[in-house]
């Protein structure tokens, strides 16, 4: 397995290879917890260490299978995780998003599920054309002052798929 850093401007060592967790649950379209483990356990032995996973996955159930395979031995893995999406039927704007609001609590959601401190890479989900790329980064900042996310990733959202701050706020 090769490593390399996330970005050109961090020491963060991930492994080439990121493996998604999306079907990591006990839901009828999932792995199954058994199929979970044993596909955890090819990807390390194959060298992997790094693992992308999200609120949304499973319900959120990825996270907590995730956070049960990691174990004692979390501090040897890195896990990217993101937010501001939602399963939810009904979606309520207090629910859903990629505000600094939506960010706190999503991590602290996610941190629980994961059993752990901190995550190695946090970042929004999907743009939601909504909320200012200033206040995405501000919070993303904010998190990583007290080593909850080690890293803040944030994808390159399209021309109008995030909405510039009003004039005079930045």
């Amino acid at each position: 397995m090769r490593y390399q850093t996330f970005g050109r401007r961090t020491g963060l060592r991930l492994s080439a290879y990121v493996l998604g967790t999306a079907n990591f649950g006990s839901a009828p379209s999932a792995a199954g917890l058994a199929g979970s483990r044993a596909i955890f356990e090819a990807y390390v032995a194959a060298g992997g260490t790094t693992f992308d996973v999200s609120n949304i996955y499973q319900n959120g159930e990825a996270e907590r299978v995730l956070g049960e395979l990691l174990g004692r031995q979390r501090d040897d893995f890195a896990v990217i995780t993101k937010y501001g999406g939602s399963r939810q039927a009904q979606v309520r704007p207090g629910t859903t998003g990629n505000s600094r609001k939506i960010m706190i609590r999503s991590l602290e959601e996610s941190l629980r599920r994961l059993n752990t401190g901190y995550v190695d890479v946090f970042m929004p989900h999907f743009p939601d054309g909504v909320t200012p790329v200033t206040e995405i980064l501000a919070g993303l900042e904010d998190l990583i002052r007290p080593a909850r996310s080690a890293t803040a990733g944030c994808r390159i959202f399209r021309h109008g798929e995030s909405r510039a701050p009003p004039p005079g706020r930045t």
